[in-house]
């Protein structure tokens, strides 16, 4: 809900502005449908509430002030289920007015939509009567006073925002004040359990949030719970070439950082979960010690069948091509014969072929290095061209 409420907050005012009209025109309908008023105003009764429902609607807009620090903080649902609640209030007010309006000047109150169409609703202001016997606000005195009190209504309205912005000033002055208060040292854990927990704790609360991962993929959360740190991560399309992209990367960065390495030597458990946007886990990724332990010994027995399999080749004057492969240490060595000096175009094109292609990209991603290996017919060593997740540009900061 946060994170639905945070991408609200995120949104230019013409696109609020147009979530909110239905939620006004919804609520009209809802009043009337359920009081079906009977009773009838004039114009400057009519007036007197256009002013009204503008108030709570500039009111509204003040809601924003505090929008950093909203998301900051974490508390964007209050900021957008009060704006919702302010705009279910006016379209109420709004849709009673224009009814009544209606009734009076057509009438029936089947034009109550009209109060809710800017430049339209200010039309019902100046229509006469539909009958003779006018409600009884409608005389010459009461209309000079409820657009009196009407323009004093909106008046009195500028003073909202600044009280509202004095409001917000002390609010932060507050913040900062807490903030230069070092907090209390925390009760020194009793037993090493608790230590290894609070350390989890204090990790998890040190990450920065939120975070893109990629430009479809948010971290939005990272919880301890007992020794597993759970991160949660947003995917904003249901892509499945995304999504598992997404765990190899994060399972590839958890089983080879150093500072995560560090973790599981404490006996910690990394569990990451990416939800849709309707906050259901399309696909999860787990590490720990002996799981990366596992996984590394069955990588280096892919990579060692891989490299027996490598296909040789040569281009068509001979000049140049794969004659082998080997792995060991997390490397995977693929050995080129070349003319001497190895050709800048040639480099070029095994570093493309290995950062983009489908099989090598997959050896990358459980953190091989891929290496080339050029040397000359006769075997002469010439030099050496290195690639990795990092060379490649597809790590991302998990």
């Amino acid at each position: 809900m946060e994170e639905f409420a945070r991408e609200l907050l995120e949104l230019s005012m013409f696109m609020r502005i147009l979530w909110s009209w239905p939620v006004m025109v919804f609520s009209a309908w809802a009043i009337l449908a359920m009081t079906k008023p009977t009773w009838k105003i004039g114009g400057g009764a009519y007036f007197f509430g256009c002013c009204v429902v503008f108030v709570v609607l500039y009111a509204s807009t003040l809601l924003y002030l505090p929008e950093p620090l909203a998301i900051e903080h974490g508390y964007a649902h209050l900021i957008v289920g009060t704006h919702i609640a302010l705009m279910m209030v006016a379209g109420a007010v709004a849709g009673l007015f224009a009814a009544a309006r209606s009734r009076d000047a057509y009438g029936e109150n089947d034009r109550w939509l009209m109060g809710l169409v800017p430049v339209t609703n200010l039309a019902l202001v100046f229509d006469k009567s539909h009958e003779k016997t006018k409600p009884i606000d409608d005389t010459i005195l009461t209309n000079i006073f409820l657009m009196l009190a009407g323009l004093g209504v909106l008046i009195s309205a500028t003073q909202l925002e600044r009280i509202a912005e004095k409001r917000l000033e002390n609010f932060k002055f507050s913040l900062a004040q807490q903030a230069s208060q070092p907090p209390p040292p925390p009760p020194e854990p009793r037993t090493q359990s608790e230590a290894i927990q609070a350390a989890l704790k204090r990790y998890a609360a040190s990450r920065i949030i939120p975070q893109n991962f990629d430009k479809n993929v948010r971290l939005t959360t990272v919880v301890a719970d007992g020794y597993t740190l759970i991160y949660r991560y947003r995917i904003t399309h249901d892509n499945e070439a995304e999504q598992q992209q997404w765990q190899d990367l994060t399972e590839f960065t958890w089983c080879n950082a150093n500072d995560y390495k560090e973790l599981f030597a404490f006996g910690a458990t990394l569990q990451g979960e990416l939800l849709d946007r309707t906050g259901n886990i399309v696909r999860s990724a787990n590490a720990d010690a002996v799981g990366c332990s596992l996984d590394n010994l069955k990588i280096d027995a892919e990579m060692t069948e891989r490299a027996k399999a490598e296909k040789t080749f040569a281009t068509t004057n001979g000049a140049l091509g794969v004659s082998g492969a080997s792995y060991a240490n997390r490397v995977y060595t693929i050995t080129i014969f070349s003319p001497d000096p190895v050709p800048a175009l040639a480099k070029d094109v095994m570093r493309k072929n290995w950062c983009n292609r489908k099989d090598y990209k997959s050896m990358l991603l459980k953190g091989v290095t891929i290496r080339g290996a050029f040397e000359t017919k006769s075997g002469r060593p010439l030099e050496t061209l290195d690639v990795n997740v990092i060379e490649c540009g597809i790590a991302g900061d998990i």
